[in-house]
């Protein structure tokens, strides 16, 4: 489970990062450039590739008690 946890916080992380280099080009604070976009697009797909990772992963089973 605390692995799980973690693996969650890594992918908040990676698209918060992305969310906030996407608003600050809408923004202005930073110049909207290529290498940007192309920096905020490989972010999103990392974070979807460890998304599918954590759909495909079998947890093992608890019983409630």
């Amino acid at each position: 489970m605390e692995r799980l946890r973690r693996e969650l916080h890594e992918l908040a992380n990676m698209l918060m990062i992305a969310q906030a280099n996407t608003e600050a080009m809408l923004d202005g604070v930073v110049e909207l450039s290529h290498e940007r976009l192309e920096s905020v697009r490989s972010a999103i797909a990392a974070a979807t590739e460890r998304l599918r990772a954590l759909e495909t992963r079998e947890e093992p089973d608890v019983e409630a008690e």
